[in-house]
């Protein structure tokens, strides 16, 4: 009979919840870069809107990805090769933006502004770390131990 000392369901959704964090944290580290080369390019260099925060997003894409690459998924398998998971990454990106949208719209009927959008986030949030745990850094699945039973 093996021994449990209770954790052991536990242990895989403290660990998601943390790597949920980094990415959480990496998406600010985003948005603030995102909205520091905006300031810059608009109000610095004088640059239209539209190619401004295109160019602001891209780079903030970018860099979420090289930090989820290298911190939030670290100890993850790679699906593909990094080309395959930066196109994966923009898709999901590009998907949960319409989400956000989407959400915003339908809380911003009940809800002030203020409180919709990081709501929106938050929902959009929660898709781009599920389908990027499932399709760009998959988590590895512990073998069970010879000798002992699964069940």
């Amino acid at each position: 009979m093996v021994e449990s000392n209770g954790f052991e369901p536990v242990l895989p959704f403290v660990s998601t919840l943390r790597r949920y964090l980094r990415f959480c944290v990496v998406g600010g580290s985003g948005m603030v870069l995102d909205t520091a080369v905006l300031a810059w390019l608009g109000m610095g260099l004088g640059w239209e809107l539209t190619p401004a925060k295109l160019l602001a997003a891209e780079l903030a894409l970018l860099n979420n990805f090289a930090w989820n690459e290298r911190w939030t998924f670290r100890e993850c398998c790679r699906s593909g090769s990094r080309w395959s998971r930066l196109a994966k990454f923009h898709l999901t990106c590009l998907t949960g933006m319409a989400i956000a949208l989407g959400c915003l719209h339908v809380l911003a009927l009940t809800l002030p502004l203020w409180l919709a959008n990081p709501l929106a986030i938050l929902v959009a949030s929660l898709w781009n770390f599920r389908l990027n745990s499932a399709f760009n850094w998959p988590t590895l699945q512990p073998a069970p131990k010879s000798g002992h039973p699964t069940s």
